[in-house]
């Protein structure tokens, strides 16, 4: 592929720049978004996602088995009652089977470390890619840099990462904007309208390989709700919940309360006939 990151431009400890959330309401800007200097070349459609041919297991390559952002991961996983197989990212050995008997083994790949994911030797780079490009298995992966810093505020964490692109296969999920420096340190080259994309997409088009890539981690909810819906997005919703949900209220200390405190029986009947 081109690079799943033509320029990623980090924010580094000691700067004072800071990053805001873009703010939703500039639809005029967003738009020119298409705008962005691509580099054309033959566009590839990515094979059309089918369930049958895999099982529905998330592979995930964690950094150890203590790493923070892989355990926040796999909680996430096991609270939708998604089943995962977790592996150490390999530096140079060989990735688990990916196959048996004609059926891939997973339906997505987490890496925890996108260089992990980048800097794999040729020979596993290509059986990873290959079988993600013909079994339609999309990748999530996740950078953290050294320094940034909720909503219309700054962003939590000093680690945030932001990416640039040259191919039409890439587009911004999540915009940010740099807040000025007041320390003259190092600057990141300006995006359109300001905005910095900190979660992009990548379509496919290349390579035929469909990635969502995060520039920081989970400890912004935003990240939480983004990772849940990319891995429904990429498996064709065949790892997804119902966004439906129930709320259980328990009020039995009101029965059993101080005096003066608890429920009677007028007082249930009042709450019926409000309900």
């Amino acid at each position: 592929m081109v690079s799943v990151l033509v320029s990623a431009y980090y924010l580094y400890t000691g700067s004072t720049q800071e990053l805001d959330l873009a703010d939703r309401a500039i639809g005029p800007d967003c738009a020119d978004l298409r705008a962005l200097p691509f580099q054309q070349s033959e566009p590839r459609t990515p094979k059309p996602i089918d369930p049958s041919r895999k099982d529905p297991v998330v592979l995930v390559f964690v950094e150890s088995q203590y790493s923070q952002l892989g355990q926040d991961i796999i909680a996430i996983l096991e609270s939708n009652q998604f089943l995962y197989h977790a592996e150490i990212a390999p530096g140079k050995g060989d990735i688990p089977p990916l196959t048996h008997k004609g059926r891939g083994r997973y339906a997505l790949v987490i890496y925890e470390n996108l260089l992990k994911y980048v800097g794999m030797d040729a020979w596993n780079r290509d059986l990873l890619d290959k079988y993600c490009a013909e079994y339609s298995v999309g990748v999530i992966a996740f950078h953290r840099a050294t320094r940034a810093e909720v909503d219309r505020g700054h962003l939590p964490g000093e680690d945030w990462t932001v990416f640039q692109f040259n191919h039409s296969t890439y587009e911004p999920v999540l915009l940010a904007k740099a807040r000025p420096s007041e320390s003259g340190a190092a600057q990141m080259i300006p995006g359109p309208q300001g905005l910095h994309a900190t979660v992009v997409q990548d379509l496919g088009l290349y390579d035929g390989v469909q990635r969502v890539l995060f520039g920081h981690g989970l400890s912004y909810w935003l990240h939480r709700l983004i990772l849940v819906d990319a891995i429904a997005y990429l498996t064709g919703r065949k790892l997804s919940r119902s966004l439906e949900r129930y709320i259980l209220v328990d009020i039995d200390d009101i029965f059993v309360g101080k005096k003066g405190t608890r429920m009677n029986v007028n007082d249930v009947k009042v709450r019926v006939c409000v309900c």
